[in-house]
């Protein structure tokens, strides 16, 4: 409402904690929990998860997965090195032709074209 946030303690305080994860690191994220447990990770999960590491933790870190592999297949495939992020939905699509609809930068229009499309 007012433009910012305010803690009630300083930043830098045992509360917060905040990194940086380049792409190199994002990969290295990627092939190596793939090495290690045989699961595929995203980007963006891998993000997160070179992240925890870098800060010591007392107990277990839990890190939930924000997107599917498959979103990401060129990134993810070249940190394997196999084409391994599919999923059948995203590859029924290929081939496929795109549709796009251009709306003005509104609520009214983006309703208007929803309420003309949606089917009840």
């Amino acid at each position: 409402r007012e433009g910012r946030a305010a803690l009630p303690a300083a930043p830098g305080t045992a509360d917060f904690a905040a990194t940086a994860v380049d792409v190199a690191d994002t990969s290295a994220t990627i092939r190596a929990v793939y090495r290690e447990h045989g699961y595929v990770l995203d980007p963006h999960t891998a993000v997160g998860l070179a992240a925890a590491r870098r800060f010591p933790a007392t107990g277990p870190t839990v890190c939930l997965a924000t997107a599917h592999p498959a979103k990401f297949p060129e990134a993810v495939d070249e940190a394997i090195g196999a084409p391994l992020a599919r999923h059948p939905r995203l590859e029924a699509l290929r081939g496929k032709p795109s549709r796009t609809t251009v709306l003005p930068a509104s609520l009214d229009a983006v309703r208007g074209f929803i309420e003309r499309h949606a089917t009840r």
